[in-house]
């Protein structure tokens, strides 16, 4: 199907992509199985490796489940990018939710329209952006969530 944007494509990129039959859960438990000690993330010139990696996303995933977070939920997250931002992800797919990403520079009033519309269940935040979450925490249901991870000590080990 030709579209008018495609005049402009580059042409060494195809116009379409077949979707793999895979999730992405499913490629790293395959990856942490096959390469287990290979380093997954690098932050800070420090390393987390495949093995690491879906077992903390296992565990975020298990939490999600002892909070109430069924299959289709909807889980906020607003971090900035750093390794908890990247396995909190893969553990909202792990638990079979849906995840729902929030800029971190959005201010309370922005971030009760990511929470209202989307009926969120839990949200997962950083220390330094929870305060704004906080403010909008009244939109939040009455059963919702809000789980804070810390990147100091991210930054600390990964120094």
């Amino acid at each position: 199907m030709d579209r008018p944007h495609h005049k402009f494509w580059p042409q060494r990129l195809p116009h379409s992509i077949t979707v793999p039959a895979t999730s992405l859960w499913h490629n790293l438990a395959v990856n942490a199985a096959r390469y287990p000690r290979k380093p997954a993330l690098v932050f800070f010139g420090s390393e987390i490796s495949y093995a690491e990696f879906a077992a903390r996303a296992e565990r975020l995933a298990g939490t999600l489940h002892a909070l109430g977070v069924q299959r289709g939920d909807r889980v906020i997250l607003d971090m900035q990018n750093c390794p908890q931002l990247v396995i909190a992800h893969f553990a909202i797919l792990r638990a079979n939710a849906v995840v729902v990403p929030v800029n971190p520079m959005n201010r309370a009033e922005e971030l009760k329209h990511y929470i209202v519309d989307p009926d969120a269940k839990v949200a997962i935040t950083t220390g330094d952006l929870a305060p704004e979450l906080a403010k909008a925490s009244d939109a939040l249901p009455p059963a919702a969530a809000v789980l804070i991870v810390s990147v100091c000590s991210a930054q600390k080990r990964y120094r």
